[in-house]
């Protein structure tokens, strides 16, 4: 059982819409935390995480991984395509999260890779396969771990975006984005 950590609100006086916002910002760490561990525990292939910046988002997502003792892999900043690839390859039991690389979002290789990694039916292992075409190379792996992305930004709407999103893997947006703006001032 995952033990959230609770605001202390102990020897403050909150008002009634601090108290409320303080429960609706709650709520939506639980959220946080149920999404990670469906895919921690792979009821889930994957998750889109988006919100406001300094939300807690990175931290409830790590926290929660830590308490469940499930192997995850962690990974922040600039990636190509290729270096997700060779991410996903090195741990391809593991949950994978992809923290704050809104680039790697812009690229139809990456979210290729993305729709390889995640398609495909629930908890079962998943051929990823990139192949370079100048040296006529052809890699492929079984991944059979979750993928988690943690972004500022929700997911763009395109062919290509939609079809990452597909029913194996839950998107918390920008419905999430307006909601933790809107507890977030």
């Amino acid at each position: 059982m995952i033990t959230p950590v609770k605001t202390s609100t102990q020897g403050l006086a909150l008002s009634a819409e601090d108290a409320q916002h303080l429960q609706q910002f709650e709520r939506l760490l639980d959220r946080v935390r149920d999404r990670t561990r469906g895919v921690a525990e792979r009821y889930q292939n994957g998750t889109y995480l988006a919100g406001r910046a300094g939300a807690s988002k990175t931290y409830t997502v790590r926290q929660t991984l830590d308490a469940l003792g499930q192997p995850f892999a962690y990974r922040n900043a600039r990636m190509s395509a290729a270096g997700l690839w060779a991410f996903l390859e090195e741990h391809p039991e593991h949950t994978c999260v992809l923290d704050d690389i809104p680039a790697l979002f812009e690229q139809k290789q990456a979210l290729q890779i993305l729709m390889a990694a995640m398609g495909g039916e629930i908890g079962q292992p998943r051929p990823v396969t990139y192949t370079i075409k100048d040296k006529h190379e052809r890699k492929s792996f079984l991944f059979k771990g979750g993928i988690i992305a943690i972004s500022n930004l929700p997911l763009r709407r395109d062919p290509l975006a939609d079809a990452v999103a597909n029913p194996g893997n839950t998107w918390l947006n920008a419905d999430m984005v307006n909601r933790l703006s809107a507890v977030m001032p």
